[in-house]
């Protein structure tokens, strides 16, 4: 029954399905069809494209649009509140960021579970890095390679306008256009690991390896390079944890990722007791 569009409105539980356009009666995987849908008295269309396919046995699908599009509007429009705020009044931008992240992340949840789609949600929170192909791939290393040219080509700005504004406005640097640009290249970060770990647990990657490269290693240098090799390794120990116990791939490189900072704790404080020792 699930194979077949024209069969969707009779266990449609919203009565939001109407009709199919799709002209098939079987689906399989990479199968594009259409709906026609109605919200209300109003009606609409869908198109949709199947992810995932065994006979008789398990079949999925998504919009055919790519939501890292939408992920990236709303990315950009989280860039523009947290400098709107920080020009408007006397917050850090960790709290404007906070609560902009929290703003954006219940509205997406209200919209997405308000119309049943509770399936997207799981995905949209913690993302599925089983179901990237290839162009998925292809389109994280361009993101990865984007954002190692502008790391080494803006280091030095980026260094300056951090940790001292003033010499960094002497040297020919502007600090508000450093910060903003390093505000976008975050949020194409976050965007880039949408589908990989959802929104959720894109933050503990995000936090996670700086944070314990921090406290195992002093230089900028050295942090971005150790930061690099954390993230990599709780991505490769979190899949074979997820493969090898059936557990969600997502979840599992996020949760080592917090596991290695709290070993990189341990090790700080056995270092810095050694020392005064």
């Amino acid at each position: 029954m699930l194979s077949d569009p024209d069969q969707h409105r009779l266990f449609d539980g919203s009565g939001m399905v109407r009709s199919s356009r799709s002209g098939t009666s079987s689906l399989e995987l990479g199968s594009k069809f259409g709906m026609n849908m109605k919200l209300g008295p109003i009606p609409y269309r869908m198109n949709n494209t199947v992810v995932e396919f065994e006979h008789d046995r398990l079949i999925a699908w998504a919009l055919s649009v790519d939501p890292q599009l939408g992920a990236l509007v709303a990315a950009l429009a989280m860039v523009a509140g947290v400098n709107i705020i920080r020009s408007s009044s006397p917050l850090p931008d960790d709290v404007s960021l906070g609560i902009l992240c929290v703003g954006f992340l219940a509205l997406a949840v209200v919209l997405m579970s308000a119309r049943g789609g509770f399936g997207d949600l799981n995905r949209f929170l913690f993302g599925s890095i089983t179901g990237v192909d290839q162009q998925g791939i292809i389109r994280s290393a361009i993101f990865a390679v984007v954002t190692i040219v502008f790391a080494t080509v803006g280091y030095r700005a980026m260094i300056m306008s951090t940790f001292d504004p003033a010499q960094a406005k002497i040297a020919g640097f502007s600090p508000r256009a450093v910060h903003f640009a390093l505000l976008v290249m975050t949020a194409l970060t976050v965007v880039n690991s949408f589908e990989t770990v959802g929104s959720l647990l894109v933050f503990a990657f995000l936090i996670a390896p700086p944070t314990t490269a921090s406290l195992l290693v002093k230089s900028v240098p050295r942090i971005i390079g150790l930061s690099i090799v954390l993230g990599v390794l709780a991505a490769i120990i979190g899949l074979l944890i997820s493969y090898h116990h059936r557990t969600a791939a997502g979840a599992t490189m996020a949760l080592v990722s917090v596991m290695l900072f709290f070993l990189g704790l341990v090790s700080y404080n056995i270092r810095i007791r050694a020392i005064s020792a």
